[in-house]
Order: C-alpha cells, then sequence, then structure tokens
C-alpha cells in the first residue's frame, strides 16, 4: 500500500482516440504502431508535478505515467492529459478470446501534501473480430462476399395475401454474438433487429418485414434484400450481397421505368463522365397528354445512408412512345457504391393516382468520403495559424450524407510549445435548414492563443441517427508565435526584383541574408539551405549567433560553383533556426538562375469594378480599391506611386514597401467622392515602380467607365409564406404562387426580369420588362410547388439591361410544406422508480419490478429516438425500457424522425451501487467503506444483485487476487461469509486483523 495519504475517488478516465465511443474494435488496432489515447482530468485541484500512472485490467503495476507540466493547468488549456495504451495490451494472443471487458484506471501522486489519489473504474469493451469476418475484395469495398445471401420467404412472387408472412432470413455467420445489431435492408428501408440469442445449429435468424414496409417500398420485379451487422462496439460487418424477389403487393399498376444507360441494373459513374442520367417512361394503354407524371429517385450511400430522393413532375403532353426524364449526374455522385430505386406516379385530371413499379440500380464508382475540416484563418496565413487571431471559425464542409439529426463533433486537439493540451470538443445538432450547408465552429479565443508556438489536430466526427459512426481525416496546423507567420524569407543581393539571380553578376560567391527576426537570441542556431536541382547543385551550412550578432543581418556565402550549377534552373533558399527543442522554419524564397530578364508588370485592377469595364458609384461607397497583383514582386525599399487621371484632373497615391508587404498583394484606395466626381466619365489608371536600385517600371494603363448601373435589388416578394418561411401547399391556389418584384432603385422600363424557383423542382418564368407598373408580377404554376412538397425553395429574380450580364436579387428563402404531420405521443406524467435496487456499472439484465418502467412513444413520424438527459441517473434503451441508474432525476426525451420532441421527468430513489474499496481483512475493509458512508452487503444483498443480472454481474476485482468478496453476515466465531460474486459460491472465513484471511471489499452506496 502507497505511504502515502489517499483521499476520494477521482472521476473515471475516458477513451480518447477510438474510432468509435463504445469501445476499442477492430479498425482502432490496424496499425500496431498507433497507441488508443485515455483521457485523464479534468480532475478538481490538478496540479503542476502530479505523477499520474495509468492501469490496465490485469497488467501488473501501470502501463503508462506523466508528470504534469505548468501548460496542462494553464488557463485555456483544458486541464487535462492523455496517455497512451501500446496496442500489446489491448490485441490478445491467437488463443484468446479477442472480446473481453478490461478495466482502466488512473492514480495520482502529488508529493506535495502527501495525497494518493485513485480514480473510478472505466469499464471498457474491447471487440476485436468484425462480424461476417474481414472481407479482402478490394473491388468490392461496401460488400462482404463472406456473409451468406439472405433468403426471403415465401417463395416466389410476393403478393398481398403475402403482406403479414414476409421475413427475411439470415444464416449463422462469422463472430455472431448476442446484442449483435442486424439492420436489413427492404428495398432501401432499413428494418432493424437486435439478436437477444443466438440461433442453433442450423436454425436461421428469421426478421419479419413489416406489412407498411412493405406497402411504402412498393412492387417490382426486382424487389432488393440485404442486411448488414454492427456489433457493440460498432464493428462494421459491411452489406450482404443482394437476394431479388418479385413483388406485387403494392398496388402498383404500372412498368417499371427505363434506364437505358445502367445495362444489367448498373450505372456506371466513369462511364457517363458527368452526363445526365437518361430515364425513360414508356407508353403505355390509357396515358393521356394531361397526365402529370411525377418521377421519384430513391438514393441510399454505399453506407446505406438515405438521403433526400430527387423528384421531378411534367406533363406527359404529345411525347410520343415515352417520356424522357433527365436527372442531374449530381444526384449519383454521392451514391457511388451505392443504390438508386427509380419509379413514377401518374396523376389523371380526374385526380387518380397510378403507381409504377421501380428500378433497382446498383451505382458503380468511386465512393465519396469526409472532407477535412477547414480552418480560414490558417488558410489565408499560408497555412500557419496566427495565435493572436480573434473569432475563430473552424469549418465542416457539407458531407454527401448529410440529414437533419445528425451530431457533428468537432475536436480541437491541440499542443502547446511545452507539451501541454489544449482540447475544445462542440457538437451540434443539424436541423433540415444546416443540411447542405457548411456548418461553422466558433472556437474560443482562449483556446488560439494557448497554442502559441505549438501545433494543431483539428478532425470532426459524425453520429447518424441509425448510430453510424464517420471520422474525418484530421486537418494538422501550424501555429505561430507572437502573431504566428513563419519566419521571413532569406534575400540575396543582386536578385532581381522578379526573383532572378543572373550568374554574371557572381564574382567569387552570392551572398545570402537572413534578416533581423522576432526572438533573435544568443545560441540560436540559424541553418542555411541553398536546394537545388541536384545533391550536387545543394549546399548547406549553420552558425551559431551570439551577443554581438542581436540585431543584425546574419550572413551566409554561397560559392559561385552552387550557382552556376544551377543554371536554367531553379534554386530553393530557406533557413531554419533552433532554440532548444524547438525548430523554427522561415518562408522559402525561389530564384530563377539565368539571365536576367525584366518581367513587365501585371495590370492594375479595380476591385469593385465589372467585368464590363465600368465602375459604379454605388459600389464604392467605402472606396474604389486598386489592386496590383504579387506577380509585382515588389520588395522591400521599393516605392509606387498609382495614378488615377480623368478630365477633372489626376490623383495620385505614394506607397513606400514594408518589409510586411514585399511580395504580396498591394492594396491603393481612392475615395469614393473622386469616383462620383468623374460620373459619366472615362478614367485611366495606371501605376509607376521606383525600384530599391534606381530602376524604374510603369505598368499598362486600366481604362474605366464611370458609369451610372442598377442599385442594390430588394428580394421579391412569394406569396402565401409565412413568418416562419413555411409555405402551406394546402393553401396554394390552383394557378400557382404569385410572385411579386417591387420597383427598384435605378429602374428602366427597358429592364427585363426572369424569376427563378430553385428547389426540388426548378422553375424559370418567361422574361418580362419592367414597364411602368407598380409591382411586376410572375406566376409559378402550382405544379412545380408541388414538386418541391417538403423541400426548401428560394426564390430570385435577374436584371438584365441592355444585353449586360444579370444582376440577381437576393434570395427569399422559405419551406414548401405537403402538409401537417401527426403530433407525437407519449406519456409525460412524472415516472417514480422507486424500488430497492442493487447494481453495479453494467445495465442488470432482471432490475426489480418498480426499478424500470417502459414507455412507448406512438404518432409522429417512426421510428423513435429515445434519450436520457442523465444517464448516470436514469438509462433508456431504443425501446423505451428505463431503469435507475442512481439516485436523483432526470428527463426522458422522445423525438421522432421528423424532429418532434415530447419529454417526461423521471424520479429515482433507493437505488444502491456496489463500490469497490480494498483487498483486505474484514476489520480493515470496514474502514473505508464506512469511511465513505457506505454499507457492506449481506449474503441476501449479493444473491439480489446476481438476480438481477441473472448470475454474474460483472464486477472488476484487484489483479492477481482471488475473486471472493466480503460479506456482512456471521458466520460463527471469529469469523465472517465471503461470496464468489460470479457463481455464488460462499465459505467461511476468519475475520480478525491481525492474522485473518482476506477478500475483496465492496460497499453499497447510494
Amino acid at each position: 500500500m502507497d505511504s502515502l495519504k489517499q483521499t476520494t475517488l477521482l472521476a473515471k478516465p475516458k477513451l480518447h482516440s477510438t474510432n468509435d465511443p463504445s469501445g476499442i474494435g477492430h479498425l482502432d488496432t490496424l496499425d500496431p504502431s498507433v497507441p488508443v489515447l485515455i483521457r485523464i482530468g479534468p480532475y478538481i485541484g490538478m496540479m503542476d508535478s502530479d505523477y499520474i500512472e495509468l492501469f490496465w485490467g490485469d497488467q501488473e503495476g501501470s502501463i503508462a505515467n506523466y508528470t504534469v507540466k505548468p501548460g496542462d493547468t494553464a488557463e485555456g488549456t483544458g486541464s487535462f492529459v492523455t496517455l497512451p495504451v501500446d496496442q500489446r495490451y489491448i490485441v490478445p494472443p491467437a488463443d484468446i478470446n479477442p472480446h473481453y471487458r478490461v478495466d482502466t484506471w488512473y492514480t495520482v501522486k502529488r508529493l506535495v501534501g502527501g495525497t494518493f489519489n485513485k480514480s473510478e473504474r472505466l469499464p471498457i469493451t474491447v471487440k476485436l473480430t468484425v462480424p461476417g469476418g474481414i472481407d479482402n475484395t478490394p473491388d468490392t469495398p461496401y460488400i462482404n462476399e463472406n456473409l451468406s445471401l439472405c433468403t426471403i420467404t415465401p417463395e416466389g412472387t410476393i403478393g398481398n395475401g403475402d403482406l403479414d408472412q414476409v421475413t427475411v432470413n439470415i444464416a449463422a455467420y462469422q463472430n455472431m454474438e448476442i446484442n449483435d445489431a442486424i439492420t436489413v435492408f427492404w428495398h432501401g428501408t432499413p428494418v432493424r433487429h437486435s439478436l437477444d440469442e443466438l440461433p442453433a445449429a442450423d436454425q436461421l435468424i428469421s426478421v419479419s418485414i413489416p406489412r407498411e414496409t412493405i406497402i411504402g417500398a412498393g412492387d417490382s420485379d426486382t424487389l432488393v434484400g440485404m442486411y448488414e451487422v454492427r456489433d457493440t462496439v460498432n464493428n462494421w460487418s459491411r452489406f450482404s450481397l443482394p437476394t431479388y424477389v418479385e413483388v406485387e403487393a403494392g398496388n402498383s399498376t404500372l412498368p417499371a421505368p427505363v434506364a437505358p444507360q445502367a445495362a444489367n441494373m448498373e450505372l456506371d459513374l466513369a462511364s457517363l463522365a458527368g452526363a445526365d442520367v437518361q430515364a425513360l417512361v414508356l407508353s403505355y394503354p390509357g396515358i393521356n397528354a394531361t397526365d402529370e407524371i411525377t418521377f421519384t429517385v430513391e438514393r441510399n450511400t454505399a453506407e446505406g445512408l438515405g438521403l433526400d430522393p430527387y423528384v421531378a413532375m411534367k406533363p406527359v403532353g404529345t411525347s410520343i412512345g415515352f417520356v424522357q426524364f433527365l436527372i442531374p449526374n449530381e444526384q449519383f455522385e454521392p451514391i457511388a457504391q451505392g443504390r438508386a430505386r427509380l419509379k413514377y406516379k401518374v396523376r389523371k385530371v380526374s385526380g387518380e393516382e397510378q403507381r409504377s413499379k421501380s428500378l433497382p440500380l446498383t451505382i458503380v464508382g468511386e465512393a465519396q468520403v469526409l472532407a477535412p475540416p477547414k480552418l480560414p484563418a490558417a488558410e489565408e496565413n499560408n497555412g500557419v495559424l496566427d495565435p493572436t487571431a480573434h473569432n475563430v471559425i473552424a469549418q465542416v464542409p457539407a458531407y454527401y450524407f448529410m440529414a437533419d439529426g445528425n451530431d457533428v463533433t468537432l475536436v480541437w486537439m491541440g499542443k502547446t510549445a511545452s507539451g501541454a493540451n489544449v482540447i475544445h470538443e462542440e457538437v451540434k445538432n443539424l436541423n433540415s435548414d444546416d443540411v447542405g450547408q457548411t456548418v461553422a465552429f466558433l472556437i474560443p479565443d482562449d483556446k488560439v492563443s494557448a497554442l502559441a508556438g505549438g501545433t494543431l489536430e483539428l478532425y470532426y466526427t459524425v453520429t447518424t441517427f441509425a448510430r453510424a459512426f464517420f471520422k474525418s481525416p484530421s486537418l494538422q496546423v501550424q501555429v505561430g508565435t507572437d502573431g504566428g507567420a513563419l519566419l521571413p524569407s532569406p534575400s540575396v543581393d543582386g536578385a532581381s526584383a522578379d526573383g532572378v539571380l543572373d550568374p554574371a553578376d557572381i564574382v567569387l560567391e552570392a551572398v545570402v541574408r537572413v534578416r533581423p527576426y522576432a526572438g533573435m537570441a544568443p545560441l540560436d542556431k540559424v541553418t542555411l539551405h541553398w536546394d537545388g536541382s541536384t545533391p550536387d547543385a545543394s549546399y548547406s551550412t549553420s552558425t551559431t549567433l551570439n551577443s554581438g550578432m542581436l540585431g543584425k543581418d546574419v550572413i551566409f556565402r554561397v560559392k559561385k560553383h552552387y550557382v552556376d550549377a544551377n543554371l536554367d534552373g531553379s534554386v530553393a533558399v530557406r533557413y531554419e533556426v533552433v532554440r532548444g527543442n524547438r525548430t523554427l522554419a522561415s518562408e522559402t524564397l525561389l530564384l530563377k538562375i539565368g539571365a536576367t530578364v525584366i518581367t513587365p508588370l501585371p495590370d492594375p485592377t479595380v476591385k469593385e469594378a465589372k467585368e464590363d469595364g465600368t465602375l459604379d458609384p454605388v459600389d464604392t461607397f467605402n472606396g474604389a480599391t486598386v489592386v496590383i497583383d504579387a506577380s509585382a514582386n515588389l520588395k522591400e525599399g521599393d516605392f509606387v506611386t498609382v495614378s488615377w487621371q480623368s478630365p477633372g484632373g489626376r490623383y495620385a497615391k505614394d506607397k513606400a514597401i514594408s518589409a510586411s508587404q514585399a511580395g504580396q498583394e498591394l492594396l491603393v484606395i481612392f475615395s469614393g467622392t473622386i469616383v462620383a466626381n468623374d460620373l459619366g466619365n472615362k478614367v485611366q489608371i495606371y501605376y509607376v515602380v521606383t525600384r530599391v536600385d534606381g530602376t524604374i517600371e510603369q505598368s499598362n494603363v486600366l481604362d474605366l467607365l464611370i458609369d451610372t448601373a442598377l442599385s442594390h435589388l430588394p428580394k421579391p416578394a412569394v406569396a402565401g409564406v409565412d413568418v416562419n418561411n413555411i409555405m402551406n401547399l394546402e393553401n396554394v391556389p390552383g394557378y400557382g404562387v404569385l410572385i411579386t418584384v417591387p420597383r427598384y432603385t435605378g429602374i428602366d422600363e427597358k429592364d427585363s426580369i426572369v424569376v427563378k424557383w430553385d428547389g426540388p423542382q426548378n422553375h424559370v418564368t418567361p422574361a418580362k420588362e419592367a414597364g411602368t407598373a407598380a409591382n411586376i408580377e410572375f406566376v409559378v404554376p402550382k405544379s412545380v410547388v408541388i414538386g418541391s412538397a417538403d423541400g426548401a425553395v428560394q426564390v430570385t429574380y435577374e436584371v438584365t439591361r441592355n444585353n449586360a450580364l444579370p444582376l440577381v436579387s437576393p434570395a427569399t428563402a422559405f419551406k414548401v410544406v405537403a402538409g401537417a404531420k401527426p403530433p407525437l405521443i407519449i406519456d409525460t406524467s412524472k415516472l417514480v422508480l422507486s424500488a430497492r435496487h442493487l447494481r453495479a456499472a453494467a445495465t442488470p439484465k432482471f432490475p426489480p419490478a418498480g426499478a424500470f418502467a417502459q414507455r412507448v412513444a406512438s404518432g409522429g413520424v417512426a421510428p423513435y429516438r429515445y434519450e436520457s438527459s442523465a444517464p448516470t441517473i436514469a438509462e433508456v434503451d431504443a425501446t423505451g425500457r428505463v431503469i435507475s441508474v442512481s439516485n436523483g432525476a432526470a428527463a426522458i426525451i422522445v423525438t421522432d424522425s421528423a424532429g418532434q420532441r415530447v419529454s417526461y421527468n423521471v424520479k429515482t430513489s433507493n437505488v444502491l451501487t456496489f463500490v469497490y474499496f480494498i483487498f483486505h481483512t474484514y476489520t480493515e475493509a470496514m474502514k473505508p467503506v464506512n469511511s465513505a458512508g457506505a454499507h457492506m452487503p449481506s449474503l441476501a444483498d449479493w444473491n439480489t444483485l446476481r438476480a438481477n443480472y441473472g448470475g454474474d454481474p460483472g464486477l472488476s476485482y484487484e489483479a492477481g487476487r482471488d475473486s471472493r468478496a466480503w460479506a456482512a453476515d456471521v458466520a460463527g466465531l471469529g469469523k465472517r461469509w465471503a461470496i464468489f460474486p460470479r457463481d455464488g459460491r460462499t465459505l467461511a472465513l476468519k475475520d480478525v486483523g491481525f492474522g485473518g484471511e482476506a477478500a475483496h471489499a465492496f460497499g453499497m452506496k447510494g
């Protein structure tokens, strides 16, 4: 026992770096050199010099340790550390079952104050086998050929009489275990099944397909049935090969559409080369020109996730033989390696609707993956994050399976210059307005500033409603110091302004200068790199600074040989500064080696000017910005004069180029008053550069017409959109939706205007002249509105004058709602769970009556998701079953697929948790139990606990000790009963302090 004083238990450690938060799986062990990280802290009173040791299962002694650094406890760093678990502790020998549970915990020794703290244990599930086994067929990365084909009963064609007896039958698969989650996809619709018990030999797993699923999927000559399996730590089997069955139970009276480009029901995106996909609705007896066809493409990604369907509508019209639909290629790119189903409905003038069979397609192509996150503040600074930046935004790009209800978690993992950890995590639950948009996260300033001189790893995870878990690639970012850019590039004497060094100008050696840099200090080791086209043409040397060199150029001399050796090539010149264990890199100077050729200056441009060569004073409220491109290669000491020449006079602005402006784009602003004074005139803009060596260069002249143009356009008004930006389809009149364009500033009667409706179905109105009416009105047909049902819509208008480029108005955005959704219903009265409940950390299989209850949601839009606001007080499973965990209050929240939520409150009491304390004699064991306010369990308590779990309660014991535990019952003079919790065996042990026998001590704590 440690001689230091032991205090209260510390918080449990956490898994930090696994691919799924539910445990350690196969993906976590693919690279044996990459450890699993365990996060420790923040814990109360974390101090510098705390000595942390990490323990793992039955391993003797600690497996990792760490001494807390000052930076770990600095404000803004998060006060936590990560310790590695080498994979030799995780991956068992070949003869050991690779599915097990292991406890990890840590201790903290504090030399100052003499305390020894121990954490609670974190039970971790480790499962390294994959359901169905590892599939090594590279051509089908999302199919596991090890999985048997499913069979579908009844055999043959499934008709209306079979709706209540359809099952998908699955044979036993490799690594099958209880609690595997099997998902059957019935023509793309998921049907979930939990494997509560293992089937007997040669027995199939039968999954019933609900009647409504069969009817909703509709009829098909080749309906697709397939399945996947995910285990308790989310190891994924991939998909089985498809089984095809004919279904005639969905009241379809029309044949499936035809896809000429999809031979054998496979659509190869590479062969399309970006072309749209042709789908044909063939003519049939009774079809009329006035009939309206609604064409639908249902889509599932390579991982089986359903995306919003593509819907298009058009009248039959005068088509002969077939009606053609061209489906945009971009609708299929997100589902490469996935599947699509094509079908249509025909609506008669009478209102009668006819439904077609569906055509399933396999989409062949390169599957999409998550893009890394973006950090614009670093991208705009040559990939370096400035630690003094404020309001830094991290961005998660829109991803291919983005959907309402996704949880997107951004993880900001930094290391300070001293090696301390800086963490920021934020979760955003997406709603329908987020789909297709970049998700932005604001990073607290203290999480940025703390990283000065350090590094940053940035990634995000996505958890879908169905528990699929995705992790993005990491973005590695260098963090600068004191403003964060790389050190300035070196300079070379005699190099031209456009980066050319002429060997003819070098007599003996080239002189390379390293300007004084921020933080220049004695003992800095400065290393020059002259990187030529070959090793023989490259050179490197170094020098160590002394106090007399501070504030001065550091001079390096490169022999002429290394210049001549790169003739007609290029050289990259850079340097590094090594200070202690840190290395600071400079920007690179690229030099061409050859005869000096003066490159013409780039033409000036004006940022606010239009492509037609006009500049509108309305756009220059903050001035007109003259831009000189970075290719002008301006150097420190150059002098630039920018001129604005007009009939009203000449205006000039001078700029002396500083070190920070060298090589950068130069912006020079002329006031808006100057622009307004030249209204109707042509102006000439040019600039002159006087180089530091006395050379004078002049740019070409930019001619601009200062002309009035349309001022900023107002949004269009859309009839029927309420204050919540919702358009109810039931309220749309038969003729459609009225769009009103108000008269805008600077309007001309001859302006040509069109209205654009962008949504699930797009529409462009015929053009109208602005005329003289108070408002310009347009109508979007109701068929277009119907085709946009339950989708987001943006309405804009474009104004064209004199055949110039059109000006686009801001958008009026709203959502078209087909009808009210049924309310989500559940019993919202307070639930009281007050039965005496003895439990361990794991969920008991057979909790006592009164310690659990089940409330099932109805109404709304199934399926439903149940979650607890406080899982450590009350836990709830996917069926709505709630079990008390500890004493307190929580709320159970139910969410349906439409995003509706209801909740009810839960009050729990009389929960006693078995907590481990020590392995010792009974007398000594009672001391920490009593000190913690706990009670030693009796044999009756132990038997109740085992009954609640149906046997072994899964407790953890001190490594290397017998698994017996003390009971409070007296077993005779000087003896107490002990029990083996795993199997219920009992024995009597001496309970005296000196010479007594030892067992594990557990206390019951409320």
